[in-house]
């Protein structure tokens, strides 16, 4: 399969970014996970099955590009994989803790999370031109993971192609760390930000030459704001940088360390998470970019920690890198959906757990002004957990959001930590480092923060005594359990509520803890109860990105009683008054922050109840009416809001509403034709007044005209074994979701886009039209039998600059959004 010559026409044409594991069906009886820590059965591995695959890609390259370095860069492949061009092995990416054999064609860097690069230029077999045709054949494994919890297969992250003069910047090369150096000056609220007397952006960068002669090279610095002026400049001349010892070893050079002193920067906040682009020119024609923000930090024993001098209570989750219907294939779209939704809870911190995150996920959280935990996969003191420690770093030191590294998760501590720490100190020594640890203190003397996972409260007191100056943080807590309704083996809802107060209060009530990551924000495939479950129920919202009742209590005690000037509210959400009321049994439980609630039934008032600070309201509903609304009553008698719980009758048809692009979620107005973007969509099953019903119909869906697939459907029901690349899925609580792919390429001038066409021999699901044509509606229909079916059109653009997915998350503070 590897060779060139193979016959692959028969082949499935599939886009990338791709999971196939999740494409599989469900089997009670998949063989158990074989990794360390594995649970027994499928339940770690949401009970499909992994099984060996094999990539082809065929492609050409330019003519005018021979004499570059060129290169692939995979940004994640689950797992181990072989890479082929035109027959030839260029690379082999393995690297399980405790694989002998490592790496043959490089440095070893595996686990299935690392980013890294195939170079093709130095391949005996390369070819160039219009008529020479490469393939490059890939292999993957994924059959041996390293997680009790689903981890997918395939090439599930985005790849790219580069191309760069012979000396050029190191992939992950440059890295810029700030220092304020000038008093900080706030604004009258978060949302307007601070900005500091003055700052130094200290530089350094490492040139690769895979060239045959010898050179010396200078380069240029150019800082640029966000309204595209440059405010800082610097340079290093004369660096000399060998040759190339031969194709397969290249000489790198790093040049001298440059500062620039810059004048009132304005700094990177969670209110107002401003960003400035580096411009790296070196000689010859090599120029990179860099996105980074300038912030100070501060993390105390007896009072948490500060960013910018202002006090931040961390309010966060932990998140796994899965969603229902795609798996470990994450669109863009879908994580700025993923990320505004922890911002609509209140929350304002994210735990990468327990593995390193696609960089598209960081560039959204930089953004959106989201604090960031980055944590790599394992912890040993072998030599490539120890490396895949330092590659994480290294890519990801100049992300803004990133605070903290982790070392490592609970049973997962203890070895290795004088090797992680002088890896980590190595490529960055800006930021603390802790362990997610459940009792082993044999880190300590390795790392700056204490991190405690599910510890009560009496336990943070204990150690607090003993170590008053040591920072303390809650990294992981409160793995609490719910659904949409109450299913067998899940804790009722109010159960569920109990037990996320009580949880979560334990750290955040405690002035000198730094703050809280909950277990866990979404729904994640894997980790289940056992069959039929086949994902968890730990997530505030389910598995397709629906709320949870636990969401809802976050937003009232997180967001909506949380005062307006913190410093760590989410902005875009107002004064976000909580009221939401659901039914239970013969009483409705009322979720705000609201001291008071009052029941009209059918417009009459009938009850009056008091809330108990961080519970829920109970309110009982004294006859039959069609319609219960509470009332949610302010500490002044001002009704705050209000939540109206209908009836539902005999369903009657389907409802479409668009989630994303939705300037309700911030995600934007509309996805672009990119070939990649992903809109995502609910249908609601509904009675002829518009309530929803408790429905489980099964909902098919067709793009009726314009540019697009259905890429993956999913309801959010942990026990749901329909296939996810359906076009169709059956409703849960009344509720589908359903992920629509671009399928034109349309963005960039008409030159970019007939290069793409040149190298981009075939294509699987999307077309790069020539020229400018008219951008063609979007139009989607659900149906489903019986029932009333329901279009939508999905707006699109070609206008990536203003509706990307990067732009929207960076206007989205500026707007409100509207969380339901």
């Amino acid at each position: 399969m590897a060779a060139k010559g193979y016959n692959d026409s028969a082949w499935e044409l599939v886009d990338l970014p791709h999971d196939y594991v999740v494409t599989g069906t469900y089997d009670p009886n998949v063989p158990g996970d074989q990794g360390p820590g594995s649970r027994p059965g499928g339940a770690g591995q949401s009970y499909l099955p992994r099984h060996v695959g094999f990539y082809r890609k065929h492609f050409n390259l330019p003519q005018a590009w021979q004499g570059n370095t060129i290169w692939i860069y995979f940004e994640g492949v689950f797992r181990a994989t072989e890479m082929f061009l035109n027959g030839e092995l260029v690379r082999v990416h393995a690297g399980f803790p405790g694989d002998a054999n490592g790496e043959k064609g490089g440095i070893g860097m595996g686990g299935g999370y690392t980013s890294f690069s195939v170079r093709l230029d130095n391949a005996s077999v390369v070819n160039y031109g219009p008529e020479a045709e490469n393939v490059l054949a890939v292999y993957v494994d994924p059959r041996m993971g390293s997680g009790w919890f689903y981890e997918g297969g395939g090439i599930y992250r985005k790849t790219f192609l580069h191309s760069a003069p012979p000396v050029h910047v190191e992939t992950d090369g440059v890295a810029v760390a700030s220092t304020v150096t000038g008093a900080i000056q706030p604004r009258a609220t978060p949302a307007l930000g601070q900005m500091a007397a003055s700052a130094t952006v200290n530089i350094s960068t490492t040139l690769v030459n895979t060239g045959t002669s010898a050179q010396t090279v200078s380069l240029t610095y150019d800082i640029i704001d966000v309204g595209g002026a440059i405010v800082g400049t610097g340079s290093a001349s004369g660096l000399p940088i060998a040759a190339a010892t031969n194709k397969s070893a290249p000489s790198t050079a790093a040049a001298r360390p440059v500062a620039i002193a810059l004048a009132t920067p304005e700094l990177w906040s969670v209110g107002r998470p401003y960003l400035y682009t580096l411009r790296v020119s070196v000689t010859g024609g090599d120029v990179h970019n860099v996105t980074f923000g300038i912030r100070a930090t501060a993390w105390t024993g007896d009072k948490g920690f500060f960013l910018n001098d202002q006090h931040v209570n961390v309010r966060g989750f932990c998140d796994h890198s899965s969603f229902g219907g795609v798996g470990m294939a994450i669109p863009d779209r879908v994580n700025l959906f993923r990320a505004q939704g922890l911002r609509s809870v209140g929350g304002n911190g994210w735990r990468m757990s327990h593995n390193p995150p696609t960089p598209g996920l960081l560039d959204i959280l930089d953004r959106v002004g989201v604090v960031v935990m980055d944590e790599t996969r394992i912890m040993n003191t072998d030599k490539i957990s120890v490396m895949n420690m330092g590659a994480m770093v290294r890519r990801d030191r100049n992300h803004a959001s990133i605070m903290i590294w982790s070392y490592c998760n609970e049973g997962g501590c203890g070895q290795g930590g004088q090797q992680f720490r002088q890896i980590t100190e190595h490529y960055d020594t800006t930021r603390p480092t802790l362990g997610n640890s459940n009792g082993d203190k044999s880190m300590d003397p390795f790392t700056d923060v204490e991190g405690f996972s599910h510890q009560q409260g009496a336990v943070f007191d204990t150690y607090n005594a003993a170590f008053p100056t040591r920072p303390k943080f809650a990294s992981e807590c409160c793995s609490c359990t719910s659904q949409r309704s109450s299913t067998e083996g899940l804790d009722a809802e109010e159960g569920a509520l109990s037990c996320t107060a009580s949880q979560s209060n334990a750290s955040n009530s405690r002035g000198f803890m730094i703050g809280t990551m909950v277990w866990t924000l979404f729904d994640y495939y894997g980790e289940s109860h056992g069959w039929p479950s086949v994902s968890s129920s730990y997530g505030q919202f389910d598995l397709a990105g629906f709320t949870k009742n636990t969401a809802r209590w976050y937003r009232a005690w997180w967001l909506s009683a949380v005062p307006m000037s913190d410093a760590g509210r989410p902005v875009g959400f107002g004064a976000a008054h909580s009221c939401h009321a659901y039914s239970n049994g013969g009483s409705l439980m009322v979720l705000t922050e609201a001291p008071s609630v009052q029941l009209y039934e059918d417009g009459n008032l009938t009850a009056t109840s008091s809330v108990p600070p961080l519970e829920a309201g109970v309110i009982a509903v004294t006859g039959t009416p069609r319609n219960k609304t509470v009332v949610c009553v302010g500490a002044d008698g001002v009704p705050t809001a209000s939540s109206t719980v209908l009836v539902a009758t005999n369903a009657t048809a389907l409802r479409f509403t668009i989630d994303a692009p939705s300037a309700d979620t911030g995600t934007g107005t509309a996805i672009v034709l990119d070939g990649h973007d992903v809109a995502m969509l609910r249908v609601s099953v509904v009675d002829a007044a518009g309530t929803v019903v408790d429905s489980t119909a099964n909902v098919s869906f067709a793009v009726t005209s314009g540019p697009g697939r259905i890429l993956a459907t999913h309801n959010g029901d942990n026990k749901c074994h329909e296939p996810n690349h359906a076009s169709w899925h059956s409703a849960f609580v009344g509720l589908v979701r359903c992920f629509v792919q671009v399928t034109e390429h349309r963005v960039g001038s008409a030159a970019d886009r007939a290069l793409l066409a040149s190298i981009d021999r075939e294509v699987a699901h999307v077309t790069i039209p020539p020229g400018d044509a008219p951008v063609t509606v979007l139009t989607v229909q659900a149906s489903s039998p019986g029932l009333a079916s329901a279009t939508i059109t999905i707006p699109v653009s070609v206008d990536d600059g203003w509706h990307g997915v990067l732009p929207t998350a960076a206007r989205s503070l500026s707007t409100e959004q509207r969380w339901t």
